[in-house]
Formats: C-alpha cells, structure tokens, sequence
C-alpha cells in the first residue's frame, strides 16, 4: 500500500472542502483578468500582479504546474508547491518570488474585487473575499492506494532477445 497526500485550502484560516487531490488556481473571476495579491514566503512580502498562481500537491506536479516551471515529485512526496503564473513585475522589493516549496509561512491575501480559488474536480469557483488570507496546508492523513509493481523501461523490454 502506498500513501497519497492531498491538501486542504484555507480562507482566513477557515477550513475549505474537500481536500485537493491535485492542484488549486488562483485567479480572477475572469482569469485571463490580471491577479492582484500579496505574497509571503520565507519571511519577505511582495505585492504582484500577475495571471495567478498554481498551487500543487504531489499528484498535481505532472500536470499545470510542471508547464508553469514547476518539478515533478514523486508522488509519496507530503511537500506543496507553488508556481507564480507570467509574472509582471511591478514595484517589487527585491528578488521575484516566483515558487518552490511552500514554506510555513506562505501565505496570499487577495488585492483585488474578484479572486477566486478554482480547486481541482470542483465544478465551480470559490470566490475569495478582498483582504482574504489563503494559506495550504498538507492533509493530516494521506489516501492510501495500491500501486502496480514496477516495470522494467520500455527501453530494457526492446533490448531483450
């Protein structure tokens, strides 16, 4: 048996449902419209604008967030990451904070009328309140799965006489 860790969203420190299986956007209403927000991450802050932000459990790492720049973890992985989409850099103090590892203290308060969190198998959005604080954290249990045994490489199949 093998262990998959999702993770929970919060607003204001209030618990969203259900847990994310693979990743979250963080956008406007319309989100080709320029996401406006405040970043914290590893104790530096920055206003950014920018077309939003991925935010991505292990399972999620192979999809949006990989052509966003973010890396493929494996999937026993608990980390979250996070990818700051197209970034324009307006008045940052400082290096671009661009994504990695979510730190403790990462945490997004929404700068804009009409944020929403467009979360993974969720058919519709959850609006997000001007000032409101996001934060994401692992889920506290993982979803236990059976996992196929390993394969040999495609290539070491062709090379067999």
């Amino acid at each position: 048996m093998s262990a998959l860790w999702r993770m929970r969203a919060l607003i204001n420190d209030v618990p969203i449902s259900p847990l994310v299986l693979n990743d979250v956007l963080i956008a406007g209403e319309t989100p080709p419209v320029t996401t406006r927000y405040s970043i914290r991450c590893n104790g530096q802050e920055q206003r950014q604008w920018s077309s939003g932000l991925w935010i991505s459990t292990s399972a999620g790492s192979t999809g949006a967030i990989l052509s966003a720049g973010g890396e493929i973890r494996p999937l026993s992985d608990r980390n979250i990451q996070f990818r700051v989409r197209e970034l324009f850099p307006v008045h940052l103090n400082g290096p671009a904070i661009r994504g990695g590892m979510l730190p403790d203290d990462f945490v997004i308060t929404n700068r804009m009328s009409r944020m929403c969190l467009y979360l993974d198998g969720q058919p519709s959005a959850l609006p997000v309140p001007f000032g409101a604080k996001l934060r994401f954290v692992t889920s506290e249990t993982p979803l236990l799965y059976f996992a196929p045994p390993e394969r040999k490489p495609m290539e070491q199949c062709l090379s067999m006489p």
